[in-house]
C-alpha cells in the first residue's frame, strides 16, 4: 500500500511524501489499520460568562496544541517554538501563533487548525519575547517583542514586516513581560511583572499603578485574560507544581479561584476561541 506523509520545513513549509510498502510476497493487497484520530482535549474548564477569554494548553514537545471548547488537539509548529495567540485578522476569534527564536520569525495562523502560516514576519532576536495586541486601538491585534537585555518593547501595529511603530522602555531587568487592555477602554498597553517583589507594573491606561500579587509562586507561568467578560484584563496563572490555573477578576490582590488543568510540560494559552 501507498502511506501519504507531511513533512512541515524550517520556515514553516510543507510538502508532501508517498511511501510505498512491499512485503514479503510483492505488494500487500492489503489496506493498512485506519489511523487512530486525535482525541478530545485532555483537560475540562469550568463555565465562563460568554464572551470571556478561556484557556488552552501548548505542548512544546510535540508541537500540538489544545483548546477549551475546540474539539480536539491539532499539531502546529515545531518542538521549542514558543506560543501566543491573538485576533490576527480582526474577525473576533483568537487563533494561535508562534514565535522561533532560532530564526526570529513570527508565525501566525488565521484558524486554530493543522497547516502552515498564513502570516510569516522576521521580527526579533532569539533573546525575545513575543507578545500581541491591540496598540492603537484599531480592533486589529498585531505583535511586538520584549527584549530583557534592554528591559525595552518593540510594538508593531500591523502583522507585516517591517520596524516597531513604538519603541517604549519599561520594566527591570529580569521582569516577565505582560500586555492586556487593562481599563477596558479597547487599546492593549504593556505592563511586566517583578517574581522577585511579587508585584504587576501596569505602565498606562486609568488602572496604571503597581499591584502586589502575593498569591504568585516561583515558577508559575503568567498569563492575561478577561475572565468576566467585563472588557479589563487581568492576570492568571499556570501552576505547573499542582498543574492548577489560579485567576482573578481583580488587578489588585485578592483570592483567586482555581482549577485543575493539568500536564505540568505544557504552556497555558489564553483567547476566545
Amino acid at each position: 500500500y501507498a502511506g501519504i506523509g507531511v513533512v512541515i520545513r524550517e520556515d514553516g513549509s510543507l510538502y508532501v511524501t508517498v511511501v510505498f510498502m512491499l512485503g514479503p510476497d510483492g505488494l500487500s493487497s492489503e489496506l493498512p489499520d485506519e489511523p487512530e484520530q486525535a482525541g478530545p482535549n485532555s483537560f475540562s474548564v469550568p463555565a465562563f460568562p460568554p464572551g470571556a477569554d478561556l484557556i488552552g494548553q501548548h505542548n512544546p514537545n510535540a508541537g500540538t496544541w489544545e483548546l477549551a471548547g475546540e474539539d480536539a488537539p491539532f499539531y502546529y509548529g515545531n518542538p521549542a517554538d514558543v506560543p501566543m495567540a491573538c485576533d490576527w485578522d480582526q474577525d473576533g476569534r483568537t487563533t494561535v501563533g508562534l514565535y522561533r527564536a532560532s530564526s526570529g520569525f513570527l508565525y501566525l495562523r488565521q484558524t486554530n487548525t493543522f497547516g502552515v502560516a498564513d502570516i510569516s514576519i522576521f521580527y526579533g532576536i532569539p533573546e525575545d519575547r513575543p507578545l500581541c495586541g491591540d496598540w492603537n486601538g484599531d480592533g486589529l491585534e498585531t505583535v511586538g517583542i520584549y527584549r530583557p537585555s534592554e528591559a525595552r518593547f518593540y510594538l508593531r501595529n500591523s502583522n507585516t514586516q517591517g520596524v516597531a511603530d513604538m519603541v517604549l522602555d519599561y520594566g527591570d531587568f529580569g521582569d516577565i513581560p505582560l500586555a492586556g487592555d487593562w481599563d477596558g477602554d479597547g487599546v492593549s498597553t504593556i505592563a511586566t511583572f517583578r517574581p522577585a517583589n511579587k508585584t504587576l507594573y501596569v505602565s498606562s491606561g486609568s488602572d496604571a499603578a503597581s499591584y502586589d500579587r502575593s498569591d504568585y509562586q516561583a515558577g508559575d507561568t503568567l498569563v492575561v485574560g478577561d475572565w468576566d467578560a467585563d472588557g479589563r484584563d487581568t492576570i492568571g496563572y499556570f501552576r505547573p507544581s499542582t498543574g492548577t490555573f489560579h485567576y482573578s477578576n481583580w488587578l489588585i490582590d485578592s483570592a483567586p479561584e482555581y482549577f485543575y488543568l493539568g500536564n505540568d510540560r505544557y504552556s497555558p494559552v489564553v483567547g476566545r476561541w
